[in-house]
């Protein structure tokens, strides 16, 4: 991490620079997802934002976007064998949508930037020609505007509704934790694959997070022949 400059570096092995030249070199398959530690990415960038006085809210947004890109990227690399929802695959198409939609804009607003900078830029009142003035004709009524503006405003009545919340059955990590351990000490090996057989979604992401929690602690070993391999666990040698 560069600490000299305002703008957050990306310092890995293999890699320093900025963050979304890391997204697109991962996207182009330049780089490869699994050997990129996210977590390592989050801690460096937590310290770089704690040394700045004033927290930059817009860079922060811009951190937070791309992360959850290479989060997702990173995740559907991992676990193979999880399968999106229909609902789950038009929120990744939107997201996929968003991304290019910032990277436009962002390449627009660096000559505009630029301008605004040296102050080279005039801007002139408009002519009185050039006023625009609302000037109804005889055919235009009270009632009739009155009427209008209500067909606008109910076409914008969905502004008005409270978003739905989405009820799920919560997972307890420590339980998983528990469950996973217990399951790797009855048995010699365990194959990832086989222990989520039956479980959805989240308790999948949720047992794989316990798998990392486990690896962390040194209490299980996972090995993984290739990518998109299944995961073999086994419990570590004490």
């Amino acid at each position: 991490m560069n600490t000299t400059s305002k703008e957050y570096l990306v310092s890995l092995e293999g890699f320093e620079g900025p963050l979304d030249l890391l997204h697109q070199l991962i996207e182009k398959r330049k780089l490869q997802i699994n050997t990129i530690s996210l977590a390592k990415i989050t801690a460096d960038y937590m310290a770089h934002i704690r040394a700045m006085a004033v927290t930059p809210a817009e860079e922060v947004a811009r951190f937070v976007h791309i992360a959850s890109i290479l989060i997702l990227i990173k995740s559907k690399s991992l676990l193979p064998i999880l399968e999106y929802t229909n609902e789950e695959e038009v929120d990744v198409v939107e997201l996929e949508d968003r991304m290019k939609l910032f990277d436009y804009i962002r390449e627009r607003v660096v000559p505009v930037l630029a301008v605004w900078q040296r102050r080279s830029f005039a801007i002139s009142a408009p002519s009185v020609a050039e006023r625009i003035a609302f000037r109804p004709d005889n055919s235009c009524t009270m009632k009739g505007l009155r009427r209008n503006v209500g067909v606008v405003l109910d076409g914008l009545s969905f502004l008005r509704e409270p978003p739905q919340k989405k009820v799920g059955t919560k997972v307890r990590i420590e339980e998983v934790i528990e469950r996973v351990l217990a399951t790797v000490t009855e048995r010699v090996s365990v194959s990832f694959q086989t222990m989520s057989a039956h479980a959805d979604k989240q308790e999948t992401i949720v047992s794989f997070l316990a798998v990392l929690e486990l690896m962390r602690k040194n209490l299980l070993t996972a090995t993984q022949g290739s990518h998109f391999d299944d995961i073999v666990m086994r419990k570590a040698s004490q």
